[in-house]
């Protein structure tokens, strides 16, 4: 295919982004129906099996639609000749245009191996394995990182690439042994792509050749990570990448040398996240957590829990943890005080949060108060998604719910125009829909 050619009457080729791929070549085109510049790859090869693994690619990626750390899918014909697909250009490129930048910065590796760890995690909690893992194979987004090239795809004639009876597949100092055994490639684990993963994180913090690791290049705390990784016995690997994530973060404690209470609090966190991804918690660590927040800066509790997800104020909420939600969520508005610049639309994310609070919890103070922290931010920072949650909130509750007089005092302590704005004829309270009111004509 030539530069200015037409593809399947829509898509005009501008140049070749990568042609390095066992089975696919990857172009950059312009969308004519709609001038967007983007990228798409085709199958390259005419036989049947690397045609049929092109369109399992093409499968996998609409099965994670809509997934942000996973390479999303534009549009694709399969029926065309060559089959295609079209995804977004990632103009940044992969990873290993940072792996100079992340050499000397030790809190941006920890970011990243979080986030490739959190990529490859996104695809084992749906039964998948990557099978080809390294660094090159992490896209940068505007939001951090995406895991492409779900293909599997099979290069003999590159040198990095290696395949052996067409049994397996993968790159060259990553594969791990396990694959050199019959059907070790068909039947990989979870434990097949940590030690891949592994490899990359030695990669890129090294720059180094993976294919044999110089404990000695990488500081103690993460080689011992590594290390372990890249064991030759899958059942000596991480049990999961929740575990690996888990000795990712402990290492960067050591490595940078975090004080003790904010070392122990994210550790504990990181315990609850991982376990809730299960549906499951600990009551202890949820109990201990709060206890070790007590102990910390309004700004390092803000940075372990800034993106906390819903199911973490879901458990929060449960009866168990009465007193342990009225003390967190004080700390926490105090953590949202102590951010300077924080982007507007994170009253949208504490709008979120609250509502989950305010319908999970049976405590009628503690629900007031977190109706009064969103509304304190959907209205300070003027945003209309986190000012309709709270809105909603306000005229869902009913006439029997046991916290109508603490909501109502707290309307009356937040006269807020959009609280003016409210039809009281709207509100299923009848005691509420009086106190709007008497608000909008005080």
């Amino acid at each position: 295919m030539n530069n200015d050619e037409l593809i399947d009457n829509r898509y005009r080729i501008l140049g070749i982004l990568n042609n390095e791929g066992g089975m696919g070549t990857l172009l950059r085109v312009r969308d004519e129906s709609s001038s967007e510049i983007v990228a798409l790859k085709y199958c390259k090869l005419d036989e049947h099996e690397p045609r049929a693994r092109f369109k399992r690619e093409v499968r996998l990626m609409l099965e994670f639609k809509g997934n942000s750390k996973v390479v999303q899918l534009i549009g694709n014909n399969l029926d065309y000749d060559p089959p295609y697909f079209v995804m977004p250009l990632y103009t940044d490129g992969d990873l290993r245009t940072l792996s100079q930048a992340i050499q000397g910065d030790e809190e941006l590796q920890e970011q990243l191996l979080l986030q490739m760890a959190e990529c490859v995690q996104e695809l084992h909690l749906a039964g998948k394995y990557h099978r080809d893992i390294k660094p090159a194979n992490f896209l940068r987004t505007a939001d951090g990182i995406c895991i492409s090239d779900l293909g599997l795809g099979i290069d003999t004639q590159s040198n990095s690439v290696m395949t052996l009876s067409q049994q397996w597949a993968g790159t060259q100092g990553y594969v791990p042994p396990e694959f050199y055994q019959r059907a070790g490639f068909k039947n990989a684990t979870c434990q097949s792509d940590i030690f891949m993963l592994g490899k990359s994180i030695y990669n890129m913090l090294s720059g180094l050749d993976p294919q044999y690791i110089d404990r000695t290049v990488l500081k103690k705390p993460i080689s011992i990570v590594v290390d372990r990784c890249c064991r030759q016995e899958p059942e000596h690997r991480f049990k999961d990448i929740g575990e690996l994530k888990q000795a990712i973060v402990s290492a960067y404690d050591i490595i940078l040398n975090r004080m003790m209470p904010l070392g122990e609090a994210r550790i504990k966190y990181t315990a609850i996240i991982e376990l809730l991804k299960s549906n499951k918690y600990n009551a202890d660590d949820v109990k201990a957590f709060i206890g070790l927040a007590r102990n910390l800066s309004p700004a390092e509790l803000f940075s372990i829990v800034s993106d906390s997800p819903n199911s973490f104020y879901e458990i929060l909420s449960l009866p168990p943890f009465v007193e342990e939600l009225k003390v967190y969520l004080q700390l926490y508005e105090d953590a949202v005080k102590s951010e300077d610049f924080l982007d507007f639309s994170y009253a949208e994310h504490i709008a979120d949060r609250m509502r989950v609070v305010f319908n999970s919890s049976e405590d009628a103070e503690t629900r007031a108060a977190a109706l009064a922290l969103a509304i304190g931010y959907a209205a300070g920072m003027n945003r209309f998604a986190a000012i309709t949650t709270c809105t909603r909130l306000i005229i869902g509750v009913r006439d029997d719910d046991p916290a109508t007089a603490d909501i109502v005092n707290v309307l009356y302590s937040n006269p807020r125009d959009f609280i003016k704005s409210i039809e009281p004829s709207s509100c299923k309270n009848t005691l509420i829909g009086n106190a709007i009111y008497k608000i909008k004509n005080s």
